[in-house]
């Protein structure tokens, strides 16, 4: 079956309205060329695939599932139900460099070959990571009861820049994997924003799959936190890590966190009604389509850390989101017009040795993105993330 044929546009700035060169089904078809290429690679020893970071491996499991679930095949329900028990027998809770978004990508992958296949043992997997992870997010019922490994004390309340006190409720301290005892010391107490967003986003997504309460008030927790301490003063973006101890912060502003913060505003907004969810999506989109400093002359969204891949986690989320927001079609506008942007310069050629410039390198039928920078480096899970988010619009 020959690839699906893709118009090349340049991108603007201006994020103007335009409409995929293929059809669903043509994205549905290249997403699933894209992820055959990495079967091969399989382990099913580990759950994992070679070549590829851990956290990688998760990516390509969960594109796998989901791919299933929205065409309604089963074409990889053996490699997903075989991936996730075994990835868990080998690093338990999934925990490889305990970092908690390592975890959370592995229980997401999880979560969605549950949605895909209905497999109950994924689901579980997903849960007792939820658990494992908890024990490091600030409780709301007054104990602050953070485990024996801590050794500085949690605020109940910090203030900002002269702000009234909130409550550190909801704040999820990264368990660092310390190479030594100061190092463990220096970061044991930082609500770290990756992990809390993160998390908010796995505990929405147990609380809309199983019904159960406790995982809507924990995300409502997460969400709660991050809009009274890690939204930047002026912009509407996620920004900061906050130490608990002494209320300081860091500023870590990155737009694929502001994306988990909009994915799992969008699915507590299915499960609970609240329009206060809604209401916060807008602009909080906004903000990210806002900052210049994310954004290269010509429109295309900067990789932080020079990392191309950071374009999918940010593009999944927005995309993913709008499921969970099926009226709202403000939002679905705005997402489809901010993605097809970014699509369409990644598909780009022709730009010239600019360090803004991408190219298509073909591998029999995925074509894979590669920044060329000094710095970014071929991607090949870019294939399966960039067609099956795609998917949803």
């Amino acid at each position: 079956m020959p690839a699906a044929t893709v118009e090349l546009r340049e991108c603007s700035p201006s994020f103007e309205r335009s409409e995929f060169a293929d059809s669903r089904q043509d994205r549905l078809a290249e997403a699933q060329r894209a992820i055959d290429v990495f079967t091969p690679s399989f382990q099913s020893y580990n759950g994992e695939f070679t070549s590829f970071w851990y956290f990688q491996s998760a990516g390509v499991l969960r594109a796998m599932a989901m791919n299933d679930f929205i065409s309604g095949e089963n074409r990889y329900a053996t490699t997903v139900r075989t991936a996730i028990p075994a990835a868990w027998n080998y690093w338990p809770h999934f925990i490889y460099d305990s970092l908690v978004i390592s975890q959370v990508d592995w229980a997401m992958a999880s979560l969605h070959g549950y949605q895909a296949y209905k497999d109950s043992i994924l689901l579980q997997r997903a849960q007792d990571t939820w658990d494992n992870i908890n024990q490091f997010r600030v409780p709301g019922d007054g104990s602050q009861a953070i485990p024996s490994w801590k050794n500085s004390t949690i605020l109940k309340e910090c203030s900002f820049n002269g702000s009234q006190p909130v409550s550190t409720t909801g704040g999820v301290i990264d368990n660092v994997k310390s190479v030594t005892i100061q190092d463990r010391q220096a970061k044991n107490d930082v609500a770290e924003v990756r992990a809390t967003t993160s998390y908010a986003v796995l505990s929405a997504y147990l609380g809309y799959l199983t019904g159960d309460s406790k995982y809507t008030k924990a995300a409502d927790e997460n969400i709660q936190f991050i809009q009274n301490a890690m939204m930047h003063d002026v912009r509407h973006i996620v920004a900061y890590n906050v130490s608990l101890s002494n209320c300081s912060r860091e500023q870590w502003a990155e737009p694929w966190l502001s994306g988990y913060y909009i994915q799992a505003l969008s699915v507590l907004w299915n499960v609970t009604g609240k329009a206060d969810y809604s209401q916060r999506i807008i602009p909080a989109l906004n903000s990210i389509i806002g900052v210049p400093g994310w954004y290269y002359d010509n429109g295309i969204l900067k990789a932080p850390g020079d990392i191309a891949e950071i374009h999918g986690f940010l593009l999944q989320s927005l995309s993913e989101a709008t499921r969970f927001q099926p009226g709202n079609t403000d939002f679905s506008t705005l997402v489809k017009d901010f993605t097809l942007r970014q699509y369409n310069a990644l598909l780009s050629t022709g730009r010239g040795d600019k360090a803004d410039t991408y190219k298509i390198i073909r591998l029999g039928n995925l074509r894979v993105c590669e920044c060329r920078t000094n710095f970014c480096f071929v991607h090949p899970e870019l294939g399966n993330w960039f067609w099956y988010h795609l998917l949803f619009i």
